[in-house]
């Protein structure tokens, strides 16, 4: 992607300051002039976003000491964040190559919950900051393919999809229990790994596992659950990384590992601190 291009998708930005449009298979956007969801109250937000949201990893660019690339736009600072790693390398070769950025800017991983957090203003530094959340290419095809095969409309999907299982077309979602025995709801960002879940689910319940169904979402669907819905909605609720996403974010970690007896290196990426190029 051209610097032009990086610019055209901050353009476009998901303005996060405000509730999500729903969109997805089963949460068509709203009509026009409709009143947005409620959001609920800000100790009860930003306790959900730390805990919903928190280890989701995006990526994005920055120098050496963890600052952040942005850019201003009519609507004010904004930058890109992308959910697949590959995506931000690309176009930190273009840009670098190019000559329009330094040689030393580099992917630096942020979570999802401090893009979310300064997309409203409160991050580090208090100020509101419009991102673009660019989806993983491949991984929209794959989303579509799904929604084709259930004989939706795959335009409806142009944001980072998101899957449930569910355990049949009109049944409920399959739920799984995680190491403290809490009845959990899984949401995959990643085909591949919804897809191991659905082997598995086969493997382990043959009955269950020929009726089961994928339901295919929005992540944009996922946040504004996550900051208007009711606490038993939400709760039981879990994203899931990308396998890939959290491969390379250990690989940094351990690129920043100290010698023995050494001081650990910082990890990178603090929203807010971000230079405009």
């Amino acid at each position: 992607m051209s610097v032009r291009g990086l610019a055209a998708a901050a353009s476009v930005a998901l303005a996060l300051t405000s509730p999500l449009a729903a969109q997805g298979s089963k949460a068509p956007p709203a009509p026009p002039g409709s009143a947005p969801p409620k959001m609920v109250d800000e100790k009860t937000m930003l306790a959900r976003i730390n805990d919903k949201l928190r280890g989701m990893p995006v990526f994005t660019l920055g120098s050496p000491d963890g600052k952040l690339l942005s850019q201003s736009t009519p609507e004010g600072p904004s930058m890109v964040a992308f959910i697949a790693p590959v995506d931000a390398e690309a176009v930190r070769a273009d840009i670098t190559k190019g000559g329009a950025a330094p040689k030393d800017v580099r992917v630096l991983p942020i979570s999802l919950a401090d893009v979310v957090l300064t997309a409203q203003g409160k991050g580090p530094d208090g100020k509101k900051m419009r991102v673009a959340l660019t989806p993983s290419e491949p991984e929209v095809k794959l989303a579509r393919a799904v929604l084709v095969a259930q004989g939706q409309k795959p335009e409806v999907l142009n944001t980072p999809p998101v899957y449930l299982v569910k355990s049949s077309p009109g049944g409920n979602y399959v739920s799984v229990q995680d190491p403290q025995g809490k009845s959990t709801l899984p949401v995959f960002t990643a085909k591949a790994d919804v897809d191991q879940m659905m082997a598995k689910l086969k493997a382990d319940n043959p009955t269950l596992g020929a009726k089961a169904v994928l339901e295919v979402s929005t992540l944009d669907r996922f946040i504004e659950i996550v900051l208007t819905q009711d606490d038993g909605a939400v709760a039981p609720l879990v994203l899931v990384p990308p396998s890939a996403s959290i491969q390379f974010v250990q690989k940094i970690a351990a690129s920043l590992a100290p010698p023995a007896g050494g001081a650990a290196a910082p990890m990178p990426g603090k929203p807010g601190a971000a230079p405009k190029r």
